[in-house]
């Protein structure tokens, strides 16, 4: 861990609206964890690592180290987990975000997200589209499937 003089911790408010939509505010520029780079994603860090869990919003704001952390877990044996957590908001790649889905082994998206990206959030459709080299897709919380074991994880 390394503690950047000046730069503050960055946050973002989720706020549930009327009607159940969400509303994002973030506050992010010039923080600590948009600095990360390539070469801060050490060996060290690698080593060991059952699991390596990334996101969209990691690939909006810190795209290369996200990239470079995942090509690096995945050569050391890691699985790799994604959340889609595609926001818009944050000029973040929708085609980058297919991509990192498609490389991950555990893929997280809610209907919102896959009707953005996939135009669709039927759950088959979803697992046969451009996610479809992905080993699950986390359906709705009202289609209840059997979850696998999760493999153990080190953070």
């Amino acid at each position: 861990m390394q503690i950047g003089a000046g730069a503050p911790t960055g946050i973002h408010v989720n706020e549930r609206t009327p009607g159940n939509a969400h509303r994002f505010d973030y506050h992010r520029r010039g923080s600590a964890g948009g600095l990360l780079a390539p070469e801060d994603i050490t060996p060290a860090f690698i080593s060991g690592l059952a699991v390596l869990h990334t996101s969209g919003i990691s690939l909006a704001v810190v795209g290369a180290a996200t990239a470079a952390a995942a090509e690096r877990a995945r050569a050391a044996g890691a699985l790799i987990s994604f959340a889609v957590n595609h926001r818009p908001n944050l000029d973040g790649d929708p085609e980058a975000v297919l991509a990192a889905a498609r490389g991950a082994d555990v893929v997280f998206i809610s209907a919102e997200e896959a009707e953005l990206l996939l135009e669709t959030s039927a759950i088959e459709e979803v697992r046969g589209s451009a996610l479809g080299t992905t080993k699950r897709a986390r359906p709705s919380p009202s289609a209840p499937t059997e979850p696998p074991s999760p493999p153990a994880a080190r953070c």
